[in-house]
């Protein structure tokens, strides 16, 4: 055997072996990130599998089954973004309200975010998975504002507030289950949302309902 040929084998042997070591380095991450998330609030005995026959492109499906902080055996299913090697911190819990934790205070300065997080908190009659913002966009001519609570779970994550935290309207979801947005942003005068489910649509500044393509009403750009 050649120089040329060997070099060649060698390359075809990385080419294949190199995206291989990768993924799983990167599950190997993510089991890691989802095992101390739990430790941290109080879960024990805590099994991580990856589920390879629920995956994406750019998202690892995790099974995991552990002993809640009352006692009791649980079973949950957990989702990642990845890229490459690289692991987003974010978790997406199928069933987050379910996970039998303690809930980890965390040291938040009190600023804008946290204020109007709190003040939805208190408007709000029913329970969301988080209250943590990740978005806050203004609208021209209002003191209200376009408001998107970070996606943990499936759940209508985008809303318009009043100034004391009242809700005018919590956004449709362009799919029936099982979706949330994962950004939100004035564009080109559009209140356009993009979910999980790869959907890009235009919300309705009035009613927060998804605009049908090609017009738009209502729609101001702070």
């Amino acid at each position: 055997m050649d120089i040329n040929n060997i070099v060649y084998i060698t390359l075809l042997v990385l080419i294949v072996l190199v995206p291989i070591i990768f993924y799983i380095i990167s599950i190997n991450n993510a089991k890691a990130n989802i095992s101390n998330y739990l430790l941290e609030r109080g879960a024990t005995d805590v099994h991580v599998s990856h589920n390879w026959l629920d995956a994406d492109r750019d998202t690892l499906t995790f099974d995991v089954v552990y002993i809640g902080v009352k006692g009791n055996r649980k079973t949950a299913r957990c989702k990642l973004h990845h890229w490459g090697l690289f692991v987003d911190s974010e978790l997406y819990w199928a069933d987050p309200l379910s996970l039998e934790l303690v809930q980890v205070e965390r040291q938040l300065p009190h600023s804008e975010y946290h204020e109007l997080s709190e003040k939805i908190r208190a408007h709000l009659p029913f329970v969301l998975p988080t209250y943590e913002i990740s978005t806050i966009l203004p609208i021209k001519n209002s003191e209200d504002q376009i408001v998107m609570m970070k996606y943990v779970a499936a759940f209508r994550n985008i809303f318009r507030c009043q100034p004391d935290g009242s809700i005018v309207w919590q956004a449709e979801l362009p799919t029936a289950s099982g979706d949330v947005y994962t950004n939100v942003e004035w564009k080109d005068r559009y209140l356009t949302a993009f979910s999980r489910s790869c959907i890009a649509v235009h919300l309705d500044l009035e009613t927060g309902k998804i605009l049908p393509s090609g017009g738009v009403q209502g729609q101001t750009a702070a």
